[in-house]
């Protein structure tokens, strides 16, 4: 311990001060603690029960760890969102680039602090492990009513009356995801995509619904049909690779055709039940490794679930702050600033079977619409969860992160739209997240 200095220098060199009832501590720019004051119970810390009048030092100079500040430029009309405006080394931060109507996020560029600290730089929302230096990023938006816009021509064979085809836009800019969708008539069926100009790829031909992202030039594709009842393609897959296999009875049938699905589990897993991914159907019995359905008038694609043999368990864990946003203009839409958790206590391997979140207090006039999860066990992904306007009502998805490590950082942020008619904030408090799990013994 050194000797004690004067009040007049303890003020001078404090870095923070602290006060009680009827005593005081400091901490000092060389990091030790001074106190000072009542000691009745010892509240000093200085192992006595004496009032000290003068200072006296408790503790010697602390270490902290320097943390490094994380700054965000942008290029373009959009906003930039960090987690936090500094961490220490190996903390999770968490960025996010949110483009201005008119605008779209082209990529991220590490300005400072390594390349290889952001996973996708086209990805906007990404979550990194702070380094032992300062970090600097630049979201780039581009102007989409700038860029040039080339023509998309769709067209189906000359049968007439044999079907529809009908595109999202009629022409766009390079980098626009275009959809493109045949529709046959009665007594015709889907056949082909074929693309007649253009340079682009159609990854499924025999798929009527398809997407494909616009190049920097004109598109031309034609869909064909052929009579007869038509042919609608059957997907089947499990939940995770490794868990099982899928089988069906057809790999594309006519409306009316009675499918059959089957689901066998590999060792050390077994299986749980049958989802509909899109199609609209319902197999039957759900929770049979072996289930049937009616074939609709379109296309199916089912999920069989698998999960482990070992134990599950659920775990909730409460978000620390608020998710929030200020002074959003009337009409506009905006992200919140995200919130993260690191789960890093469930057992070894635990594999996610479902989640649900759960906001316990909102104030401001923003009207939300939805909440965003994301998960660094699936890096790139974002599910959004409809926001159904009640509170301490857990928001729940089954599937999204299925069979996903749930031992990772997962971050939560809101979306939504000031209905006011002036500048106004939003906040949500005491937000958790519970997640449903599944383990090896």
């Amino acid at each position: 311990m050194e000797r004690a200095p004067s009040n007049r220098l303890i003020f001078e060199n404090a870095a923070e001060i602290s006060a009680g009832g009827a005593h005081s501590i400091a901490r000092r720019t060389d990091g030790t603690i001074w106190a000072w004051g009542s000691n009745t119970n010892g509240q000093l810390g200085d192992g006595t029960i004496s009032i000290r009048l003068a200072p006296v030092q408790v503790a010697q100079a602390l270490s902290r760890p320097n943390a490094h500040a994380v700054t965000m430029l942008r290029i373009g009309n959009g906003e930039v969102i960090s987690s936090v405006d500094s961490a220490v080394a190996g903390a999770s931060v968490s960025i996010e680039a949110i483009p201005m109507p008119g605008y779209r996020f082209v990529q991220w560029q590490v300005l400072r602090g390594g390349a290889a600290i952001i996973a996708e730089i086209t990805n906007p929302s990404q979550t990194f492990t702070m380094p032992n230096n300062h970090v600097r990023f630049r979201a780039v938006f581009e102007n989409v009513e700038a860029l040039p816009v080339h023509a998309i021509s769709i067209r189906s064979t000359p049968i007439v009356g044999a079907g529809t085809v009908s595109a999202n836009y009629l022409s766009a800019p390079a980098g626009t995801e275009i959809v493109i969708t045949a529709t046959p008539n009665t007594n015709y069926r889907f056949a082909r995509w074929e693309v007649e100009g253009g340079g682009i790829t159609i990854s499924e031909p025999t798929n009527p619904i398809q997407t494909f992202i616009m190049p920097n030039n004109p598109v031309q594709v034609r869909a064909f049909f052929e009579a007869g009842p038509a042919s609608h393609t059957i997907a089947a897959h499990p939940n995770d690779s490794g868990r099982g296999t899928v089988t069906r009875s057809h790999s594309s049938a006519a409306a009316g055709t009675q499918i059959t699905v089957t689901a066998v589990a590999n060792a050390n897993y077994r299986f749980v039940r049958w989802e509909t991914v899109s199609g609209g159907i319902t197999v039957s019995p759900s929770t049979s490794p072996t289930g049937t359905f009616t074939m609709p008038n379109n296309a199916v694609t089912v999920r069989a679930v698998f999960e482990s043999r070992g134990g599950r368990g659920t775990r909730t864990f409460n978000l620390p702050g608020q998710m929030s946003i200020s002074n959003l203009a009337s009409g506009q839409s905006g992200r919140s600033s995200p919130i993260s958790v690191n789960v890093t206590n469930l057992p070894a391997g635990a594999e996610v079977s479902s989640i649900s979140v759960n906001v316990g207090s909102t104030s401001g006039t923003i009207l939300p619409s939805s909440l965003r999860v994301t998960s660094t066990s699936r890096p790139g992904h974002e599910l959004d969860i409809p926001w159904m306007g009640a509170l301490n009502t857990p928001l729940s998805n089954t599937h999204d992160f299925w069979g996903r490590e749930a031992n990772a950082v997962w971050t939560i942020s809101w979306f939504g739209t000031n209905t006011s008619l002036s500048p106004n904030t939003r906040q949500f408090g005491n937000v958790s997240l519970t997640i449903e799990y599944t383990y090896t013994n």
